[in-house]
């Protein structure tokens, strides 16, 4: 499913069925594989979790899904979440708008690409690799 057909089916209130989050890529040729960071990581979510704690317990290789979150700061704002449901933080603002405008129908894939910082201290930071697929 691509980022148009999941945002249509939020807005519209249809249950978005559960689906694997791996694509077979031997089906598909690929369009743009990327790497990038999961921003306000340090932030905590409206149900009171620690995206700090959350990320600590992730690893390499962890699937993540991007869900649409209208803030009044950034009404197109893309959440980073778990399979699970739980919030890591954002995709950059820049690269949730050309998401939405480059690749509204495409498959992708998104999986942590590795766990930053959380020694002496420092704060969690989460990479995560994104492959967008041709339609």
């Amino acid at each position: 499913m691509g980022l148009k057909d999941f945002l249509k089916k939020l807005v519209v209130g249809e249950p978005v069925k559960k689906e694997s989050t791996k694509i077979d890529p031997s089906s598909l040729k690929v369009e743009r594989d990327f790497f990038t960071k999961v921003v306000g990581v340090t932030f905590g979510n409206d149900d009171g979790s620690s995206r700090q704690e959350i990320i600590s317990k992730c690893k390499e290789g962890d699937d993540v899904i991007f869900r649409p979150i209208s803030m009044e700061d950034h009404p197109e704002a893309i959440g980073v979440f778990t399979v699970g449901g739980k919030q890591l933080g954002f995709l950059d603002a820049e690269l949730a708008a050309e998401l939405r405008e480059k690749y509204p129908m495409n498959p992708m894939s998104a999986t942590i690409r590795n766990i930053t910082g959380g020694h002496d201290e420092k704060n969690y930071g989460c990479n995560l690799r994104i492959v967008i697929y041709r339609r």
